[in-house]
């Protein structure tokens, strides 16, 4: 019985563990290393577009302001961030972004006339959405 026990098993019994488990033989585990490398990379550039460090104070409301005046530069009397007191007030920085308080004034504007704001947020790429647009 011991003798039977050493011996490695006869090759009928290889073939049969082989066919039974083809792809621990063809990929040795490496199949699961390469998903979990792949999960932590995810995870790693998720974490990384979450905490965007590269989207400051002054990041955004350059980003906020430029994209915010660019939609407006073709109207005539339209809205703008030109003038004493305006553009980006408040900067709250969120995952994957920040909002910024945008102040600007439309058309002729008066001495009395108040300033409108709109609150806007700038992605982690760089995107401006919530600004009003003509």
């Amino acid at each position: 019985m011991a003798n039977a026990l050493a011996d490695p098993l006869p090759e009928n019994e290889e073939l049969k563990e082989q066919i039974r488990h083809p792809e621990r033989l063809a990929h040795k585990g490496c199949l699961m290393r390469k998903k979990i490398l792949v999960l932590i990379l995810f995870s790693v550039i998720t974490s990384l577009c979450a905490w965007s460090p590269w989207i400051t104070q002054d990041t955004a409301a350059k980003l906020a302001e430029t994209q915010f005046n660019k939609a407006w530069s073709t109207v005539v009397d339209g809205c703008g961030t030109f003038g004493n007191d305006l553009g980006v007030k408040d900067f709250r920085k969120l995952p994957f972004g920040a909002y910024v308080a945008l102040d600007y004034q439309c058309g002729l504007v008066t001495p009395d006339e108040p300033v409108l704001h709109a609150n806007v947020y700038v992605s982690f790429a760089g995107i401006a959405f919530g600004y009003p647009k003509p």
